[in-house]
């Protein structure tokens, strides 16, 4: 699910009908459910590409050295790198990569999706007393 899917979802199930309480209230613990499987996916899918970016950086570490070896350069389909760079400047090299940026990129946008969906669930867990709010105000509405 992409963060955009996550949103639309939130704002549907953030919205309290208030002619029925009852069922909104009823319905937390299965919202909440949704979003906690939702941040557990979102939290292996982060464990994975961490491990994945700190793996590929390794390798390219090794790739901008020079220490890479024939077997693996015709595995990864890179061709040798011709430059005999410092090892003080391999980080300038690692930074610009286009193989490293996309993962950084797909964890940058995994690590936002975990923060949103756990405000979503901050969101969820206040309905409870958003709901009980609502219900104290149509009692002191009527009088009681």
């Amino acid at each position: 699910m992409n963060l955009k899917d996550i949103m639309v979802e939130a704002d549907k199930d953030l919205v309290i009908d208030p002619t029925e309480l009852d069922i909104a209230s009823l319905s937390i613990p299965q919202k909440h459910n949704k979003y906690l499987n939702l941040l557990r996916n979102e939290s292996v899918l982060h464990k994975k590409l961490r491990i994945d970016f700190k793996t590929l950086y390794r390798m390219k570490w090794e790739y901008y050295l020079g220490k890479t070896d024939e077997d693996t350069l015709k595995e990864r389909g890179w061709e040798p790198f011709q430059l005999n760079i410092l090892r003080q400047d391999v980080d300038k090299y690692l930074d610009s990569d286009d193989e490293l940026n996309i993962l950084r990129i797909k964890l940058e946008l995994c690590e936002e999706k975990m923060k949103h969906i756990e405000a979503i669930i901050k969101n969820v867990t206040n309905l409870q007393w958003n709901i009980k709010n609502a219900i104290d105000w149509k009692k002191f509405v009527s009088g009681q």
